[in-house]
């Protein structure tokens, strides 16, 4: 006897309906192979970082590199240092510093405008604290930490 030769049953096409639909369930699961896929709605990872400590005017200099005058940082906006790190400022007089390498995969960033900072190797974008605003970067800039003191940031690690 042949497959051909026995007749389908009701009960054999709904037995292999219910298998083809738990595959189909599983194969559908969140739970695949790509675990930084973020839901729909999820939150974004927000940046873990806090404005520069102002340490004020006429205090000894603080150990550390000093990276930036604080005249060159426009409010609303920042700037790429020569050694690539990213410093902003926000709003006036709160700094913010960033090592200049896209968490998505791990471009230089070579572009701030205005209140964007853009990876232009695949068009992430991220807010003046770090946040992604515009994937495919999935994690927040990574900070630098810094102090302002005498008009200057000084990075800190």
């Amino acid at each position: 006897m042949t497959l051909h030769d026995r007749p389908i049953t009701r009960r054999a096409v709904v037995a292999g309906a219910s298998v083809a639909a738990a595959a189909a369930a599983v194969g559908c699961s969140s739970g695949g192979s790509e675990p930084n896929k973020q839901a729909a709605g999820a939150p974004k990872p927000v940046a873990q970082t806090k404005p520069a400590e102002v340490l004020g005017d006429g205090v000894p200099t603080p150990k550390g590199e000093m990276i930036a005058d604080c005249k060159d940082i426009p409010v609303g906006s920042g700037k790429i240092t020569s050694d690539g790190l990213l410093v902003t400022q926000p709003e006036e007089s709160k700094y913010y510093a960033f090592h200049g390498e896209c968490p998505h995969a791990g471009c230089a960033i070579t572009q701030i405008i205005k209140d964007k900072i853009t990876c232009t190797c695949h068009g992430s974008e991220f807010s003046l604290t770090g946040d992604v605003e515009k994937g495919p970067a999935r994690k927040p800039l990574r900070p630098c930490q810094v102090v302002m003191a005498n008009e200057k940031i000084f990075k800190q690690d």
